[in-house]
């Protein structure tokens, strides 16, 4: 038997796995390789040292505490949020949790309020006339306005770079005035 052979079946030959003509083969080739009789001992002392190892035994609430984990993990996860978030809401009086949600719903209609109307301006028709005729003013005064492989200038307008609160619709409103085409492309309500 070689050593490849041995190294890869001295753990079974410790733990007495092996059929006896394979034992054998080992215990021989073990009285003859230095190398592998080597390797076999330090197996056999760690074996021994498991060996030596008491048990650990399971704290007395650990099917409890399992139970009580699964059941926490069947409830759906919106409950599981809600009594997380009730948790830490309870302590408070019930005036101040009152005045948290009236703040909390103001702020959100405010937000609203203020961010649908200012982008609504940008986007009505009157706004792109203006547009048009503040870039034909400024392209005659010498400012650049890209052309187009007909020969018309584009001005291109995305509101939803500007406001990252606007919704995901895509939009796409085209006019053209003279020779100028104005394009609005972006997300809005």
């Amino acid at each position: 038997m070689n050593c490849n052979k041995v190294r890869s079946l001295v753990s079974a030959y410790v733990d007495g796995e092996l059929p006896g003509v394979e034992m054998l083969a080992i215990r021989q080739h073990l009285s003859e390789c230095s190398n592998c009789a080597s390797e076999y001992e330090s197996l056999l002392n760690l074996k021994r040292l498991f060996g030596r190892l008491q048990p650990k035994h399971p704290r007395s609430d650990l099917a409890t505490k399992i139970c009580h984990r699964l059941d926490e993990m069947s409830q759906p996860a919106h409950d599981r949020w809600l009594s997380i978030f009730a948790k830490y809401i309870q302590p408070f009086p019930s005036r101040i949790r009152l005045a948290a949600a009236a703040l909390a719903v103001l702020s959100a209609l405010l937000v609203i309020r203020v961010g649908g109307s200012s982008y609504s301006n940008i986007l009505s028709p009157t706004s792109v006339i203006s547009t048009v005729a503040s870039a034909r003013m400024q392209n005659q005064a010498g400012a650049f306005v890209p052309q187009t492989a007909l020969g018309t200038s584009v001005i291109e307008l995305h509101p939803a770079r500007d406001n990252p609160w606007l919704s995901p619709m895509p939009a796409s409103f085209v006019t053209q005035r003279d020779t100028f085409t104005v394009r609005t492309a972006g997300f809005y309500r």
